[in-house]
């Protein structure tokens, strides 16, 4: 089966341009087209062009494994099928690797299965890699938009008295079957909700990552003071892996760093550049982090040559600006570190920073609308967002059961007081 991949290119702009190749590596000329006239042409960063060229991406592999050719069933008078539709569906809710691992000749016909067949599939082999349903979703989002231009595009050149009409009316009907089978992008029926770490686990985090910790799983003394680091930051600040990875050290203050939007930034050399997904904002720093800051920099950092040519405050070894999914893979000791944090992420960590910051922020006596407001400021929410709401989960649920605990205990003493009448 042929394999795709994104590749990003660099333009002398300094702006960033992904784009879907083959295994030789040429790009696919079709969308190709889409992320350079529709994404880059309503101003979109070039994670987001990344992201929909993933559902792209799934789009054509489900159309090679069907042997599908959207051109001539277009000169056909026809689209795609609801059972090709459900199939497609199926694919987005699995990682890439595994989909690929699904052999499959080109041109031979596929065996039509039920969806619930390949639901079943999918169950008997999570080791295929089944990705959130949130990530399902968005998959969809960008495959229903590439498709609308595609229709669109044809049904355009169509001679009018053609059967214009009637392929309007397919499309339509395609777009909505996708939508209706479009995941929920947040949470999973009969699956736990993303929450933050309980005390007990961030007790244990915080301690195992300390350098001169005996189970601190890194090995050199760099990624051990960068690594606590980058952990203290996450979950005392609540920043994103792109946002940290994007900042510079003349962002930090005394008592303050600055979370900055920085689009195509010319001293970045990474491709795949982070980029903050908020708001840029000011966020206080305390003098134990500020020291914690000021320590790695002036040590471990200043003492790899390359890195003091480098603007940014988290280096590699070899101080160069670390990637994302280096951020993603120093968690896997972590994880493996204690059963507490087996399900530890970055992004849990930015759960727990909200937490945190809803108890504080509770306990200074602050009234709901305040801390909201609060929350959405240091989080560089839009001012009309439900963030606030998604990122307390577990904060919500100790309230709920406190407050369900002290009900029970009103209707044991009515009921006491009724007998002692």
């Amino acid at each position: 089966m042929k394999q795709y991949r994104i590749k990003s290119i660099r333009l002398q702009t300094g702006e960033r341009l992904p784009l879907l190749i083959d295994s030789s590596g040429i790009p696919l000329f079709e969308p190709t087209v889409f992320a350079i006239s529709v994404l880059r042409g309503r101003n979109l960063a070039s994670n987001t062009i990344k992201q929909a060229l993933r559902g792209v991406m799934v789009l054509q592999t489900m159309l090679d494994r069907e042997s599908i050719n959207l051109d001539r069933r277009f000169e056909q008078g026809e689209f795609l099928t609801y059972g090709e539709i459900d199939r497609l569906v199926a694919l987005t809710k699995l990682e890439m690797d595994a989909i690929w691992e699904i052999d499959k000749p080109i041109g031979q016909p596929r065996k039509m299965i039920s969806l619930e067949q390949a639901r079943l599939n999918l169950t008997r082999k999570k080791a295929m890699g089944e990705v959130e349903p949130g990530t399902s979703a968005i998959r969809l989002i960008y495959i229903r938009k590439y498709l609308v231009w595609f229709a669109n595009s044809r049904i355009m050149r169509m001679h009018q008295g053609s059967n214009r009409s009637d392929m309007i009316e397919l499309r339509d009907l395609v777009l909505s079957a996708i939508e209706e089978r479009t995941p929920s992008s947040r949470g999973r029926s009969g699956e736990p909700e993303r929450m933050g770490l309980t005390p007990e686990s961030q007790k244990i985090l915080m301690e195992i990552i300390e350098p001169d910790h005996l189970n601190n799983p890194w090995d050199t003394s760099h990624s051990k003071e960068r690594n606590a680091l980058i952990v203290h930051m996450m979950i005392e600040l609540g920043l994103r892996r792109g946002e940290l990875l994007g900042v510079r050290i003349n962002d930090i203050k005394s008592n303050e760093l600055y979370v900055a939007r920085r689009p195509d930034d010319e001293l970045d050399s990474r491709l795949d550049e982070p980029n903050a997904k908020t708001k840029a904002r000011p966020i206080p720093l305390s003098r134990a982090l500020s020291q914690r800051i000021y320590e790695y920099v002036n040590g471990t950092r200043y003492a790899i040559k390359a890195a003091r040519k480098k603007p940014m405050l988290i280096v590699s070894e070899e101080g160069q600006e670390l990637s994302l999914s280096s951020v993603n893979k120093l968690f896997v000791p972590l994880q493996q570190s204690s059963s507490l944090l087996n399900f530890l992420t970055p992004h849990i960590l930015r759960h727990t920073f909200n937490d945190n910051l809803y108890e504080s922020l509770d306990k200074a006596g602050m009234s709901q609308v305040e801390i909201r407001k609060a929350m959405i400021r240091l989080n560089g929410w839009s001012d009309n967002s439900n963030s606030p709401d998604y990122y307390t989960k577990r904060s919500t649920m100790r309230r709920a059961h406190s407050a369900q605990i002290t009900y029970q205990n009103n209707i044991s003493m009515v009921e006491k007081n009724e007998v002692c009448r």
